[in-house]
């Protein structure tokens, strides 16, 4: 395995792991395929400067959300993506990401949950390669399906 497919599938095991960690799959056809795990610890959410209304919708109970451009195992789509309830456990915050190869080919798009400190490299209304980085690149950005057109 040379380093390029070596450093793909390390990056793609790091999303996977971080995301299990945090959520359960279900059903692909609904468009709510996470949801997040009820933790014990009571943590008050606040609201980032990455939750602004611009860049998110507010749906029926108050709840922020984002809807991602999804392709992943030949399961293309959309997908509204939500933050945990207000009980989460951790300082949390959405975008939306990209994953591709060297030759602009998509390897994955979805929501990106994580410590909003982990966030502060999106961009916003757009998905942008901002240096290469060889055979395997990341992008992350806030809006409504930012991540459907990559800006490479």
């Amino acid at each position: 395995m040379d380093f390029g497919s070596s450093r793909a599938l390390l990056l793609a095991c790091i999303v996977v792991l971080v995301e299990s960690r945090y959520f359960n799959m279900e059903n692909a056809a609904d468009g709510h395929m996470r949801k997040h795990h009820a933790h014990d610890v009571k943590h008050h959410v606040k609201r980032s400067k990455f939750m602004e209304t611009d860049y998110v919708g507010i749906d029926q109970h108050g709840q922020a959300y984002v809807n991602c451009t999804y392709n992943m195992d030949g399961v293309v789509g959309v997908r509204k993506c939500s933050m945990p309830a207000a009980d989460a456990a951790f300082d949390m915050g959405f975008a939306c990401f990209a994953l591709w190869n060297g030759e602009g080919e998509i390897i994955a798009q979805d929501c990106w949950i994580h410590q909003e400190l982990s966030l502060e490299q999106c961009q916003k209304n757009r998905c942008t390669q901002s240096t290469g980085y060889g055979s395997v690149n990341f992008c992350c950005c806030f809006g409504h399906e930012c991540n459907g057109k990559l800006d490479l």
